[in-house]
């Protein structure tokens, strides 16, 4: 019986700690689309960013990724919940890298 409180309380701890990434809206999509296509994602807008700056609580997070097209790239967007700043993620699932663009304003 301890084991199995353990577990629960343990497995509720890290859920509440997780972030909430859902798959972005058509909206959301269609402006990450646009901005790829448009060689927006380029080095002047990479940003030099350390993993405390993306907080969970401050941000609204979307995930896009392309199950037609398998060229490794998958897209996080990041809304800013103040200054609706938009960040977006790109990684690249063959190589491992991931960099961070923005801000960008719809």
């Amino acid at each position: 019986m301890r084991k199995v409180t353990f577990f629960l309380f343990f497995a509720l701890a890290l859920h509440s700690y997780a972030a909430d990434i859902v798959r972005c809206s058509p909206e959301d999509a269609l402006f990450v689309r646009e901005i790829h296509a448009a060689k927006r994602l380029t080095n002047e807008s990479l940003v030099a960013e350390t993993d405390e700056g993306l907080t969970i609580n401050e941000w609204h997070q979307c995930e896009l990724k392309d199950d037609v097209l398998m060229d490794g790239l998958s897209f996080t967007l990041y809304k800013k919940i103040k200054t609706k700043d938009l960040f977006v993620r790109v990684h690249n699932g063959f190589d491992g890298t991931s960099h961070l663009y923005g801000p960008f304003n719809k």
